[in-house]
């Protein structure tokens, strides 16, 4: 298992760093999955991306039709993740 939480708040000016980057992207994912954004969540996926047999496009057909038929839950959905925020 591992914890994702928010990201804090970048110094105005600094850039972000690699970690804070990957919280910041891991927490968006989860956030997009939660609001039912399908085309956010997909957006974090590379479009050469394969899963489960499925491609990207099938893939988004997929979890188009999870997020339709069902309540997404990132504590259930996810259940590797603890998910702060």
């Amino acid at each position: 298992m591992f914890i994702v939480a928010p990201w804090p708040a970048a110094v105005h000016g600094s850039p972000l760093t690699d970690n804070e980057q990957v919280r910041k992207d891991i927490f968006d994912w989860i956030k997009a999955w939660e609001s039912k954004d399908i085309n956010r969540y997909m957006s974090h996926y590379h479009p050469a991306f394969r899963a489960d047999g499925k491609d990207y496009p099938e893939w988004g057909k997929r979890k188009k039709k999870v997020v339709q038929t069902s309540r997404p839950d990132p504590r259930k959905d996810f259940p590797h993740m603890d998910c702060h925020g």
